[in-house]
């Protein structure tokens, strides 16, 4: 994918070599050519299992993904067992390795308990050209405004689509 207003591109590689053996999202910026991997926690570390389904802002300062990883936000918070989306933000310079913030949360930022984004499947994330909006789909039942922890509101049993703000 190439970002609309910059010269930013974004793809995803599977690396034989690659001990992780996950396919991961790595970016470019087309007029200067470094490559840097946006599926990592804010300390550099890769994310633990699959990423994929990238999307970028139209500036390319920000990256939406979807992955299964269970490391990219601290503090072992990610405990839900299912794939998330997240929105990175592009490293700001001086060693910043840039923000992560999971996207696939319920209102009270609760945790998933489906299946969000397109990790194994068709594309399924997108993002907002200034990267403050992400649309996905969810197999989650818990996603919607005034639901308490734990409780069902979606009982359609179907994958629905989502919007969300990105809030850092």
């Amino acid at each position: 994918l190439v970002s609309s207003g910059s010269a930013n591109l974004i793809f995803q590689v599977y690396r034989r070599g690659d001990m992780t053996l996950c396919p991961t999202n790595l970016a470019c910026d087309l007029t200067i050519a470094p490559m840097m991997r946006f599926s990592t926690d804010t300390a550099g570390v890769r994310g633990n299992a699959n990423s994929g389904d990238p999307a970028i802002s139209n500036n390319g300062s920000m990256v939406a993904f979807a992955s299964s990883a269970t490391n990219l936000i601290g503090g072992g918070v990610d405990t839900n067992g299912v794939d998330d989306v997240f929105v990175k933000m592009e490293p700001t310079g001086g060693g910043s390795l840039g923000a992560i913030v999971r996207a696939s949360v319920a209102t009270g930022g609760g945790q998933s308990d489906g299946h969000s984004g397109g990790v194994q499947a068709e594309r399924t994330v997108s993002l907002s050209g200034y990267g403050l909006q992400v649309v996905y789909r969810s197999a989650a039942t818990i996603l919607l405004a005034g639901n308490a922890p734990n409780t069902t509101i979606d009982g359609n049993g179907l994958t629905d689509c989502f919007a969300s703000e990105v809030i850092w």
